[in-house]
């Protein structure tokens, strides 16, 4: 990896069965900058799983390299206006 920058409003795309429309999204933790052993890079999503009862170890990985990857969605990002709380 030979950078890292924040990904606000970004999300990855996989496959789930046990989803309604056969689509999980997950937000990324932020972007990478990779290059590969050819020399050429390219920008790759983070993402992070939490630890579950069923899986204890949480991890971060490159988003394209898990089963199920579809590609990347912007969802926007949540702002408040003056005077939100």
């Amino acid at each position: 990896m030979s950078s890292i920058a924040s990904a606000p409003g970004w999300k990855a795309r996989f496959l789930a069965d046990d989803e309604i429309d056969g689509t999980r999204v997950v937000t990324l933790v932020a972007w990478a900058l990779v290059e590969a052993s050819d020399g050429m890079t390219e920008i790759v999503g983070i993402v992070q799983r939490s630890p579950t009862a069923e899986a204890p170890d949480a991890w971060f990985r490159l988003a394209d390299e898990i089963e199920g990857f579809q590609g990347y969605t912007f969802t926007g990002l949540v702002t408040q206006g003056p005077g939100d709380d």
